[in-house]
């Protein structure tokens, strides 16, 4: 989504709600790399994820707004999901960041904007979440 935001490939529509929901996103938690600016640096923690937790309904509730636009411009979009996300390098209410094993135990589901209204499985997994650098 950033990258088509940069890139000027957005309506002014589409830009607008990007910034809005980005704005609502970093108003609702926290930015890990604000607390820890090396949480993604490659070096010291090479490969690093951050997930939703499934706790974090209110976080995942305004992610069709970001499919909605991604869809638009033939974004393909997966949900993964998985209950061993790794090593975790930082882990608040709403996220983990972790650095994932080799091969992670992970479920992809090709997403449709009515899937994020399903109740999440009994495993409780966490959602994969975009880098928030450079949002």
């Amino acid at each position: 989504m950033n990258g088509l935001a940069h890139e000027g490939r957005l309506s002014p529509t589409q830009h607008q709600q990007w910034r809005t929901t980005n704005d609502w996103f970093n108003a609702a938690y926290p930015n890990p790399s604000h607390l820890d600016p090396t949480i993604y640096d490659r070096a010291i923690n090479p490969g690093a994820v951050a997930w939703f937790k499934e706790e974090a309904t209110h976080l995942m509730d305004r992610v069709p707004a970001y499919l909605a636009i991604l869809a638009s411009h033939g974004v393909a979009c997966v949900r993964r999901t998985t209950t061993d996300p790794g090593r975790i390098v930082y882990e608040d209410e709403s996220q983990v960041i972790a650095i994932p094993h080799q091969e992670p135990p992970m479920r992809d589901e090709v997403l449709e904007l009515r899937q994020l209204r399903q109740s999440a499985t009994s495993t409780r997994p966490v959602v994969r979440q975009s880098d928030r650098g450079g949002d």
